[in-house]
């Protein structure tokens, strides 16, 4: 049975890596085959208060997710999760296994700019609906 978490969080600007991620073919393919869309390049980061991070995340490692598999060791691993971004737009949050990730930062992969498609800017919150 799917549970489902409701997560309110702050958009903020990154570290414009993830343009380059969302645009690779491997990690193109499996969220088209995995998750059904395809990505609009880059992420959109929310920040979401410290304890509630992490009693997300101690949440979310309970579940396996759906990996993301790199065709090669010189790329990391990514768990997702399926989400719906202010009711209204499917999605998935990744979770990169790196070592200098975020700490309070969840990124939402899309198939629109999440940005433009509610008008956001930096500071306005976000309401995710996170399938575990």
């Amino acid at each position: 049975m799917v549970q489902k978490k409701i997560v309110e969080g702050a958009v903020v600007s990154g570290r414009y890596e993830a343009k380059f991620f969302t645009d690779l073919d491997w990690v193109k393919k499996q969220l088209k085959e995995k998750f059904g869309f395809d990505p609009f390049p880059g992420t959109l980061n929310l920040k979401i208060e410290s304890e509630e991070y992490n009693k997300l995340l101690q949440e979310l490692r309970k579940h396996p997710g759906v990996e993301l598999v790199p065709p090669s060791p010189d790329f990391c691993r990514a768990v997702c999760f399926r989400v719906k971004v202010n009711g209204k737009v499917e999605g998935v949050i990744v979770l990169p296994h790196v070592q200098d990730y975020y700490t309070n930062i969840l990124e939402v992969i899309a198939p629109v700019k999440l940005r433009d498609e509610f008008n956001l800017k930096d500071g306005d919150k976000v309401t995710l609906e996170i399938e575990i």
